[in-house]
């Protein structure tokens, strides 16, 4: 993942697992294994920030030239990885 993205709603840079390294790892190692196991997700986890930005063509008025971004947060989309390769 690039730097200088855009938080999610738990407020948790990518940087900061970047700078954790192998630590941080086996620390996500452990809390996904928790989930995984106890089937229980953090709430902030669940939630994305839908943001609509402008295509760049057409009116501003027309809602038909926005495309939706979803913020997620950080943590989450290295669990979503993780699960995608699984399966």
């Amino acid at each position: 993942m690039e730097n200088r993205k855009a938080v999610g709603p738990d407020e948790v840079p990518i940087e900061a697992w970047k700078a954790l390294g192998a630590r941080g790892m086996c620390i996500l190692t452990i809390l996904y294994n928790r989930i995984v196991s106890d089937r229980i997700m953090h709430d902030q986890w669940r939630l994305s920030i839908i943001t609509p930005v402008h295509k760049g063509k057409g009116s501003v008025q027309d809602c038909g030239n926005y495309r939706g971004i979803k913020v997620t947060s950080h943590t989450m989309k290295f669990f979503e990885r993780i699960i995608d390769t699984r399966i």
